[in-house]
């Protein structure tokens, strides 16, 4: 691992609670496909979630909020994702969701993923991560950032008797870049797709993240990605012609965000009152 801030343990630990999500999923009621037509609308981060975040998406924060407004939020580069874990079955199972491209803030990925028989299905994950770092906090503050997760399942075919596949986004926060973070929060499925489609097998969507945390004056503060692909096939296989995630700086909803914008994320230190008791 790059990152000395994200463990390999706690990317077996986001991979294992996805896949734990997912076939809980799969043994429940259908599911709804999130493609091309309908980008998803997924939560953000738990941290963000009350009522400074509805304010916040209102606009209400960026017009009369203690920051300085819209101007006020500056963009950090993402940096090269690096490589998570990739797991695959057994029992007859084979083929690898394996990556083609690291980019910062994004991915590529691809693979040709079979099982032939019809007894149960069986699941491929493998997902990325990376780690953005922020300047020091200038004094105590609250760190505030927002971004946007692209996700794409480009599929040559997918011929099952059934299956599906996603793409999910977590995110953790720590206050000082060389503190491990250990609030790993899911974010949701930017991609849920059932096998095998309806149409096209093109889907794509979006994860809009948002969040605050505190920080103290001169700490380095950091948010964390992780990001993976799921696969699982029932009699047949998934063959990718490409697959994608792209971290992007936010973009107005139902537009899609411009090449610049990619591999950025916006951020702000918004200064936090210090009360005198006398």
């Amino acid at each position: 691992m790059n990152d000395t801030t994200i463990s390999e343990e706690d990317v077996a630990r986001v991979n294992a609670k996805w896949l734990r999500e997912i076939e809980a999923l799969r043994r429940g009621a259908p599911q709804e496909t999130k493609g091309r037509e309908r980008p998803t609308g997924t939560a953000v981060s738990a941290e963000s979630i009350g009522p400074i975040e509805i304010a916040e998406r209102a606009g209400l924060i960026d017009r009369f909020d203690l920051c300085g407004g819209p101007e006020s939020w500056l963009r950090r580069a993402a940096p090269l994702m690096t490589e998570g874990i990739s797991e695959k079955p057994g029992g007859g199972a084979s083929g690898e969701i394996q990556t083609a491209a690291l980019q910062p803030g994004g991915v590529a990925y691809g693979g040709k993923l079979v099982y032939g028989q019809t007894d149960n299905e069986k699941f491929w994950i493998h997902n990325w991560h990376c780690l953005v770092t922020f300047p020091a906090a200038p004094a105590r503050s609250e760190l505030q950032y927002r971004l946007g997760v692209t996700a794409i399942a480009n599929l040559r075919q997918a011929q099952v008797s059934s299956g599906g596949v996603w793409a999910f986004v977590t995110i953790g926060t720590t206050a000082d870049a060389n503190t491990p973070i250990t609030n790993w929060t899911g974010v949701g499925f930017p991609v849920l797709a059932t096998l095998p489609p309806a149409s096209t097998p093109y889907f794509t969507g979006e994860a809009p993240v948002s969040g605050r945390f505190s920080v103290g004056e001169g700490r380095t503060p950091a948010v964390g990605l992780i990001l993976g692909a799921v696969v699982s096939v029932r009699g047949g296989e998934v063959d990718y012609l490409w697959g994608t995630f792209g971290v992007h700086r936010p973009v107005a909803a139902g537009v899609a965000p411009p090449f610049e914008a990619y591999g950025r994320v916006e951020y702000r230190f918004c200064a936090v009152p210090v009360l005198d008791p006398g």
